[in-house]
This record gives structure tokens, C-alpha cells and sequence, in this order.
């Protein structure tokens, strides 16, 4: 359930912020204001989003997917039309041994009224969003951002460290966000709220505890059923939970396992997909076909043939006042409109599945901190895509870029990185302050100073504290979420990462395509065409052509001129003679990472001019007179989709 919370804490209640600006910074409508002593709180959906169980409160932004079964094992009533009353009774009977049982995408307050103290929590895999900030000795907090730019005062200066790892196409780390002083709770945290101050911690994360015994066949089983259980719990017994579907392994299998796994009664009635008739390297039309053959379905189809990347930003940009980080917003914006106008409410997807069953390379180094070498070696020549004679050159590369260097002790990789140029982690436009920014705000590294084995916290760390709940899902939160959209993703589910992490690791090791243990679970259930299909897809010919096409004389125009918001963080001369202007076939990196940096620039730098002039955003778009988006979308059955 989509809700808005915003509020404010302060230990004397006497700093709060009025009812009239608390409900403002929701955004009007139907929003009722709770007050709790030093606590006053703002929500979206009236009185009822409130729950209370004696002396316990509860308030839920999302959903919780399993309140049925932790009813039952309490003894309580299931939940009725809201959840919220139930979470209040569960954490008053059970306190804060309830927050890692809990399976869900949910930002939650929960609060004590007797102590006058309580906690803001977020679920533990970036499902929802917790922002925060101190403002004048009161703790300010909102469901996203742009709700909490409105309590403040002032809107904040850009925080210089974000801002350093934005250009440099990576995510702002530890808690920090493109705004000065405002700050992310982090997935798997809360914050506790009382007269001691306000304290964040980590309530939820994975411990190693060995790995699973067992045949390939009976691990593959194992994942098959805690993969359908993620599937059933976020599948609406209303019939308004869609599949976003393409030809790809993680979204066809989470179509696979709801049309054929769950009960039919909450199976979806609709997958859409897109698909790019123009361009045969992204195109999965007959994928698609295939899966809708077998599985008895006729898709919603989307054909995009070309746009501009301008439209979907800025108003992506206006909407939640951070810059979006994928530029394919002028297509599936108009495909969730066209499924929220048709009744859904939510949509299944495939995120995640990358981190979650992919193959750990720090194995190699656990096999050499071991002294394993040749059972390092034979792990080199086994990786994905490898094929079944590896070149010796392309194993020993591995070998010791990821086996030998990986394996250093942590203490001498952190001297190695103080120790290098900043160029060599900084791209070569970025000004020797901001490129300085990046390397000190740097905490890719520090994941191998956890303990456990090194492919352990390397898996840990991709499922999450890494680009995806760091930034990604956000992205993806707030796309939908204009159109009305909830999404759900199933492959995160915290019972899926659990199970995986404790599969053996050398199981991800097959030469002939990656996540082997999910395509072996599958088996049956997914079309062979999909399941065995070593190759992936993706949208860059589509971006790359819209990038490369009307819109770059714009973003030349805005990165280069005299008034650029960017040549804060950036060397304009560089900028243009390194990435700008410079042929990308001539890029040392490659057309991938040449388009990358030029979005981020440019992402950058609409975000900084609008800080200065939000006004300005819209010249910005006249100037730009991108052509209307090249769009259809419909519903056909396969036999007529293959006719046309």
C-alpha cells in the first residue's frame, strides 16, 4: 500500500513543525496529522493509516508480506483492511525481534506512546525509502526527498561527495544523498528515537553460517520453493498485480513461477513488455512469443521505435527533485500509465536477479589465501561465458587480478588505494577537488574487511549495500510510482537471498552461461528457448541512439556553455575534449562507457540548474524541441503480433 510519511522529532516537543506544513509536505488531499508528544507525523490515506495497540503505534509507507503468518504464530486476529493496527499489537508484544522477521518493501514508524520513544524503519532490501535530516536540534524524516525538502527550511547546497561519485557514474556512498546534510536510512536500518538522542543501527544482515549440503538437484529444489513463495506473497488476491516481462532469464522466470506455481486465483492477467523492432541487439519480440505460447498468455505489447531522453528526466527531476539514473524514461512511462489506466496497481519484476544468483569471483581468492592454486585456476576456467577452452592469457588475468590481488589483506589494499593517483579511480574531466571527493568518499573496498569468506561478503555486499540499493531501486521505486505503479521484486525477497547465500558458491561456476542453480530450478517450468539462452539483452541501442541523435547538440550546449552548473565539479575543456567531442568508437572504454558518463553529466547538470532556477528547466525542454516519442502500445495475441 502506497502511503506518504512525513514528520518531524524532537525530544522537548516544543520545535515541531506545524500540522498545516507537516500536511503540505505530503501533498494535500487525504492526510491525517498524529501527534505523540515530542513526535508529529503526517501520513497520506487518513485516520486509518494509523494503528494502535494499546500503548503502541504503528504507521506503514508499502507492504508487509507475511503479517498472516506472524498472526498466526502470535495468536492475534489476521490483519483486516489496514495492516497497521497488527504491526502495532506484533512489535508491542515481541519489540524489536519482530523488524528482521518482517518480509516486505516498507518504510515503518513505531512508536511507544507510555516511553515516548520509537523507531524509524526500512526494510531490508530497499524495497521503500527513509530520508533524514537535522534541522535545528529536531530530526526531520519523509518517505522520499522531495517531501522532506518541504519541512526544511532552506533547500540544502549539493553535498560535494555525492555529487563527485554522480559524474564519476557511481552511487553516493554510505548514507549520504546528492543533497548537504540529508541523509538516506539505509536498507536493513533503523533509527531509534528517544530522550537518549536519536542512534541508527543495523537490525538485519545476513551471517555466514557455512554453506547447504545436498546434490545440485536438491539445491535447485530449494530455490524453486523459496522462489514461488516470494512470488505468491506479492501477487494481489484482486487480480491488479501485472509482470513486467522481456526475454530475459530473471523476468521470465518470475513470469514463469506466478503463471504456473501459485494458485490460479492470484496468477497475473497481464505481462507487459516492450519490445524494439528497430533494433535486432535489444529486440525480444520472439522471446516473448515463445514465453506467451507456452505459459497461455497474450502480453501487452509496447513497440518503441525512438525518442528523446529530456521529457521523461525533467519530469522525473520536477517530480521527486533528484536527477534519474536510467534514460529510458520516455518509454516506460507511457507503458505504466497505459497498465495503471487498465486497473493494475502493482507490477512483478525481475531486479536483483544479477547480484542475487550471480557468480562471486572472490571465491578465486578465498581458493588462494588457502594456498589452492590450481583449484583457483580451474575455478578461472569455469567462469560464464569462458566457453570450454579458455586462452591462458584470459585465466591468468583472473587468476590475479581477482585471485591473488583480492586476496591481499585488507589493511595493504587500503594503503595500495591512499597510495595511487586519484586519476586512476577518477575520470580524467572531473576538477582535482572533486576527483579528490570521490577517492575519499570511496567505500567500494571496505566489504573485504568484514568477516566470513571473501565471496560471502562480496555477495552480501551486491544484495545489500551495493549500486541497487543504493540507488537503483530508488530509481525504479519513483519511476512507477508516477504512473501509480507499486513495484514488487520478487528475486529480492529476503528468504531468496538468504537461501542463495548459503548455496555453495561453486555453483555459479559453469562456462557455459551464468545462474546456473536458478536455470536448473527452472527446469519444467521455463521455456528451454528462455531458460538456456546464454546471451543477455539490453536497452543501450536505444539510448545510445537517442543519445547520439537530436538530443546530444542539447547536451553539448548545456555541458559546454558559459553559464554550465557543472563546471563546479568539472574541467569544461576536458569534458569536451575527452568525452564531448571525441568520436565514441574512439572511446578507450568503449560507445558503453563513453554513453554513461555524457548521461551523468548531463543528469548533473539539470539537477544543479534547477537547484539555481527551477523555472529554468523548462526552457531547458523548448530548447531542446525534442520530437514526440515513437510509441505504440496494445494488446495482441501472438498470432497476430507475428502476422504484423
Amino acid at each position: 500500500m502506497r502511503r506518504v510519511i512525513a514528520g518531524a522529532y524532537d525530544a522537548g516537543g516544543t520545535g515541531l513543525p506545524d500540522r498545516a506544513r507537516l500536511a503540505a509536505a505530503v501533498g494535500g488531499g487525504d492526510v491525517h496529522v498524529e501527534d505523540l508528544g515530542p513526535l508529529r507525523v503526517a501520513v497520506a490515506g487518513g485516520p486509518d493509516a494509523v494503528g494502535r495497540a494499546g500503548a503502541a503505534v504503528a504507521i506503514l509507507d508499502g507492504d508487509v508480506y507475511n503479517l498472516d503468518d506472524l498472526a498466526r504464530e502470535a495468536g492475534l486476529a489476521p490483519p483486516g483492511q489496514s495492516p497497521a493496527p497488527l504491526l502495532a499489537a506484533l512489535h508491542g508484544r515481541l519489540g524489536d525481534a519482530l523488524l528482521p522477521r518482517l518480509r516486505g518493501d516498507f518504510a515503518l514508524l513505531l512508536w511507544d506512546e507510555d516511553r515516548d520513544s520509537g523507531l524509524l524503519v526500512r526494510d531490508q532490501t530497499a524495497g521503500r525509502a527513509l530520508v533524514h535530516a537535522s534541522s535545528g536540534g529536531r530530526l526531520l524524516f519523509a518517505s522520499e526527498i522531495s517531501h522532506l525538502l518541504e519541512l526544511m527550511p532552506a533547500t540544502p547546497a549539493p553535498d560535494p561527495v555525492s555529487m563527485a561519485h554522480w559524474i564519476n557514474v557511481s552511487a553516493p556512498p554510505g548514507d549520504r544523498t546528492l543533497y548537504r546534510d540529508v541523509r538516506r536510512l539505509p536498507a536493513g536500518h533503523l533509527l531509534r528515537l528517544d530522550r537518549g538522542g536519536i542512534r541508527a543501527s543495523r537490525y538485519w544482515i545476513p551471517q555466514y553460517r557455512g554453506t547447504l549440503r545436498g546434490s545440485r538437484e536438491d539445491l535447485a529444489t530449494g530455490l524453486r520453493e523459496v522462489l514461488t513463495e516470494a512470488v505468491r506473497r506479492r501477487l494481489a488476491p484482486e487480480g491488479t498485480t501485472g509482470v513486467l516481462l522481456s526475454g530475459g532469464l530473471d523476468s521470465s522466470s518470475v513470469a514463469a513461477v506466478a503463471m504456473r506455481l501459485v494458485a490460479p486465483e492470484l496468477r497475473p492477467r497481464t505481462a507487459y513488455s516492450a519490445v524494439f523492432p528497430r533494433h535486432p541487439s535489444t529486440d525480444e519480440s520472439g522471446l516473448i512469443a515463445s514465453l506467451a505460447r507456452d505459459l497461455r498468455f497474450d502480453p501487452v505489447w509496447m513497440e518503441v521505435n525512438r525518442g528523446s531522453l529530456f521529457p521523461g528526466a525533467l519530469d522525473y527531476l520536477r517530480t521527486w527533485r533528484v536527477p534519474p539514473t536510467s534514460p529510458n524514461l520516455f518509454f516506460w512511462n507511457p507503458m505504466f500509465r497505459h497498465a495503471a489506466a487498465a486497473g493494475l496497481t502493482s507490477l512483478l519484476d525481475g531486479e536483483g536477479g544479477d547480484q542475487v544468483f550471480g557468480l562471486s569471483p572472490y571465491l578465486i581468492a578465498d581458493r588462494v589465501r588457502r594456498g589452492r592454486m590450481l583449484s583457483a585456476v580451474r575455478l578461472a576456467r569455469r567462469m560464464p561465458g569462458a566457453g570450454p577452452n579458455p586462452p591462458w592469457r584470459s585465466v591468468r588475468s583472473k587468476v590475479v587480478d581477482v585471485g591473488v590481488r583480492g586476496a591481499l589483506p585488507v589493511r595493504v589494499q587500503a594503503w595500495r588505494r591512499s597510495r595511487a593517483p586519484v586519476e586512476r579511480y577518477a575520470s580524467s574531466w572531473l576538477l582535482p577537488e572533486t576527483a579528490r571527493a570521490f577517492a575519499e568518499g570511496d567505500e567500494s573496498w571496505r566489504w573485504r574487511g568484514q568477516s566470513g569468506p571473501l565471496w560471502w561478503n562480496y555477495q552480501v555486499k551486491e544484495t545489500t549495500t551495493g549500486i541497487g540499493p543504493a540507488l537503483t531501486l530508488d530509481h525504479v521505486r519513483r519511476r512507477n510510482t508516477m504512473s501509480g505503479i507499486t513495484p514488487r521484486h520478487p528475486l529480492l525477497d529476503v528468504d531468496v537471498i538468504e537461501y542463495m547465500l548459503r548455496v555453495p558458491p561453486e555453483t555459479a561456476y559453469d562456462w557455459r552461461y551464468s545462474r546456473p542453480l536458478l536455470r536448473d530450478s527452472l527446469a519444467g517450468v521455463l521455456v528451454d528457448d528462455v531458460r538456456l539462452r546464454p546471451e543477455k539483452s539490453n536497452f543501450d541501442a536505444i539510448f545510445h541512439e537517442a543519445l547520439l541523435g537530436q538530443d546530444l547538440p542539447t547536451i553539448r550546449r548545456l555541458l559546454l556553455s558559459g553559464d554550465s552548473e557543472i563546471r563546479a565539479y568539472a574541467d569544461q575543456e576536458r569534458l569536451r575534449t575527452d568525452l564531448l567531442e571525441l568520436a565514441p568508437e574512439r572511446y578507450p572504454r568503449g560507445l558503453v562507457w563513453w554513453a554513461l558518463p555524457v548521461w551523468r553529466a548531463t543528469t548533473a547538470e539539470l539537477f544543479l540548474r534547477g537547484l539555481a532556477d527551477p523555472a529554468g528547466l523548462d526552457a531547458i525542454m523548448e530548447a531542446a524541441a525534442p520530437p514526440a516519442p515513437d510509441i505504440s502500445i496494445g494488446r495482441a495475441t501472438v498470432g497476430e503480433r507475428a502476422a504484423a
